[in-house]
């Protein structure tokens, strides 16, 4: 390229062809020469020039014009034949004194780079430029742009800034474009210091960045979690009389949800919609995936109406709709899920394979296994075979209810649809087992799984180690974690949650501190789990000091107590009789805004009726009733538990008459404890009017109605009638 780089002295835009203006007989005679040198370019010889040299007369039609129509015309020809013809034809004596005005050295290049780059030859286009010795001689500005933008495009960092310093080297005057694509480079690396520095760089060289450049930087400090400096830069565009468009707002708001800023990126949305812009579903997917990730479901929710509103594009509808039913049902809050899955409906979205593993995953949840085999038949016929996420739900589901044979033989059907188990496969399958204390059988199929080349990772280990502490076997839930840490998995916070809680409720708490200590020497933090597992166990254990000092300790390190915290003190303090201490507690979780459950309530009235202070646990009651800071229904539960326990019965059927005028259903929690009052006043009819009507109210029995009801049997030598209960309990289903 040496010969072409002395034919021109100065960069010149794309020369004017002079065929238009040459007689007519020049014109056919440039044409035919560009016809014959064009046929021979593509012809596939091992010296691509040997067929143009052949051709009679050459020296005398060939001149610059022919030879930039030549390569303009012949880009998909292969570049390095086109190359190699440049240089030879540039060579030519003939030629040389015409190229000299025309500029051809200028076309010439940027032919050639157009012609490499189009064609992907990014290393040879590259290397054109910088064979140019001349910094008077480059290609032009388009040119220049069109390469900058394509190698950014296919990520060739490193030929673009090889680029970008021979530009520098050659004194180049860039333009709003050549600096933009450095700015975009910038962000992409990763360097947005050197991105605002060639900002600053184009208003001192009088270049004013357009509305594109300040999206590209604004874009890169955004996707670097820099979003309040983007924020200022869409405050000094508009200072500057540019607009903000769809996608300035749009890449701020993905910009604040990333950062879990998602309030902020809703009230930038407003701005928007008050500029007069419409937001694109890719905009409200980044607020729904933002609330989502910040647990705000109920945000999520609402901006994913708004979205299906807009009457949208229905697939991307139908995602954000789906992954939204996904983290209900991971939430267990079924009737939202089943919600979601009615409007999409009314809105006639066809579920997908997405749609039909979120709903065998709600059956499943729910017990309803007939319905959900019903389905994973039908996506089948609809098109969708179940892949392996689909398969993992179902035998999730069936392990959680304890199903596991026929979860085992779900997985054995996965090889008839040609899927194999995955470690989440094993996984679920292993903590099924372990739920059903079969820790031994889950510990082979630890085994099976290592055979078929699966790697365990911390989740299946802890479902051994959780197993084998509820089976009491704390030295084979020691040696599974000793496997872990020698395979490399660090014990994590899930895991020393799950020890810890195993030896409190094994009453070994001594052990479960001594892990706690391990715990902090690793520099994993104990959260509001790992305290409560502790302060649980030890409040069971009347080691009520130890217990204080726990939750002070947790509170120091900002660690909030719950209502689970707050339960066990005032449960302890009331079995020990230490009844002011308990409504000590109960007033300070008050105080501090956290809602007691009916459990606590419960026991705060147990704890008036143990003293013989049943007027103070009614006036409770009417106190509760007018805070309204929990649902009038818990709270009745709560006092016929409470009054019921202390078989104050005259009490509870006050509050039953209550909750009837209310038009109020008790729930299985309060059936119980009257079934179980009345049985301990030697009352079983009563406990079966009550056991009978919670059936005509469709509230299902569980093993504790069940017990009490046997047993009052048993005390009375109706031991027919008792086996007869049993019987029923086991073909209800109900887990003994």
């Amino acid at each position: 390229m040496r010969g072409a780089s002395k034919l021109i002295r100065k960069t010149q835009p794309f020369a004017k062809s002079r065929l238009g203006f040459c007689s007519n007989i020049s014109q056919q005679e440039d044409q035919e020469t560009i016809k014959q040198i064009s046929l021979s370019l593509h012809l596939q010889e091992d010296d691509s020039l040997s067929p143009i040299k052949s051709l009679q007369n050459l020296n005398k039609t060939l001149n610059p014009d022919v030879i930039e129509s030549i390569l303009h015309q012949n880009q998909s020809c292969d570049p390095k034949r086109l190359h190699l013809f440049f240089n030879w034809a540039s060579t030519q004596m003939d030629v040389v004194d015409a190229v000299a005005g025309v500029g051809l050295s200028s076309v010439g290049f940027s032919q050639l780079i157009y012609a490499y780059k189009n064609k992907g030859m990014f290393d040879e286009a590259v290397c054109l430029l910088l064979s140019l010795n001349n910094d008077d001689v480059f290609p032009n500005s388009v040119c220049l742009n069109s390469l900058m933008r394509d190698l950014l495009r296919n990520n060739k960092m490193d030929l673009f800034w090889k680029v970008n310093e021979r530009l520098v080297e050659g004194k180049v005057t860039r333009d709003v474009y050549m600096y933009s694509h450095v700015i975009t480079a910038y962000c992409k690396s990763g360097k947005m210091d050197d991105a605002k520095r060639v900002f600053l760089e184009m208003e001192e060289n009088n270049c004013s960045p357009n509305l594109v450049t300040y999206n590209l930087l604004i874009g890169g400090l955004c996707r670097h979690g820099l979003v309040d400096e983007a924020l200022k830069y869409k405050k000094s565009m508009t200072a500057k009389g540019l607009v903000p468009d769809e996608y300035t707002y749009a890449i701020i708001i993905d910009g604040l949800c990333k950062a879990k800023r998602s309030s902020d990126a809703k009230l930038v949305l407003d701005d928007m919609k008050k500029a007069g812009l419409v937001p694109k579903p890719a905009t409200y997917s980044s607020l729904i995936e933002g609330f989502r990730r910040e647990g705000k479901i109920e945000e999520a929710l609402r901006f994913k109406d708004e979205m299906v509103a807009k009457s949208y594009e229905p697939r991307s509808a139908l995602w954000c709709i789906n992954v939204l039913m996904r983290d209900l049902l991971r939430l267990d809050k079924m009737k939202l899920f089943w919600n979601e899955y009615e409007k999409m409906l009314v809105k006639k979205l066809n579920p997908d394979s997405f749609t039909y593993t979120n709903l065998i995953g709600g059956y499943a949840r729910v017990g309803k296994f007939d319905e959900a085999k019903k389905l994973f038949s039908e996506m089948s016929n609809k098109g969708y075979n179940p892949n392996l996420v689909t398969y993992n739900v179902f035998i999730s589901g069936l392990c959680k209810a304890g199903l596991i044979d026929e979860a085992f033989e779900l997985k054995r059907s996965m090889a008839t649809k040609g899927l194999t188990p995955d470690i989440y496969t094993y996984t679920n399958l292993i903590d099924g087992l372990c739920k059903l204390k079969r820790s031994q059988d889950a510990k082979l199929l630890l085994e099976d799984m290592l055979h078929a080349g699966l790697y365990p990772d911390s989740f299946t280990y802890t479902a051994l180690i959780d197993g084998f502490l509820k089976q009491g076997e704390v030295d084979e839930a020691f040696k599974m974690k000793d496997k872990m840490v020698a395979k490399g998995i660090k014990v994590n916070l899930v895991t020393f949650n799950c020890i810890i809680d195993g030896l409190c409720k094994l009453g070994q708490c001594d052990k479960a501190i001594e892990i706690l200590e391990n715990m902090k020497e690793a520099r994993v933090l104990p959260d509001v789990f790992c305290y409560n597992s502790l302060i649980i166990g030890l409040c069971k254990a009347n080691r009520m000091e130890e217990a204080r000092v726990f939750l002070a300790e947790m509170t120091e390190n900002g660690v909030k107590p719950n209502t689970f915290t707050y339960g066990a003190f005032i449960s302890a303090y009331n079995n020990i009789a230490e009844v002011k201490v308990a409504n000590m507690y109960f007033s300070e979780m008050i105080g501090l805004g956290i809602v007691p459950d009916q459990a606590i309530l419960a026991s705060v009235i147990d704890g008036h009726c143990k003293e013989g202070n049943s007027k103070e646990a009614v006036a409770m009651l009417k106190y509760m009733l007018g805070k309204g800071i929990i649902p009038d229904i818990q709270i009745y539960n709560a006092f016929v538990h409470g009054f019921s326990k202390n078989q104050m019965m005259e009490l509870a059927m006050e509050v039953v008459s209550e909750v009837r005028e209310k038009g109020l259903n008790l729930d299985v929690f309060a059936y119980s404890s009257l079934i179980m009052g009345f049985i301990k006043q030697g009352d079983l009819q009563s406990a079966f009017q009550f056991f009978d009507e919670m059936q005509l109210r469709n509230i299902r029995p569980n093993i504790v109605t069940y017990n009490n009801l046997i047993n009052g049997l048993r005390k009375t030598g109706d031991v027919k009638r008792a086996r007869e209960l049993f019987d029923e309990m086991k073909e209800e289903g109900v887990m003994v």
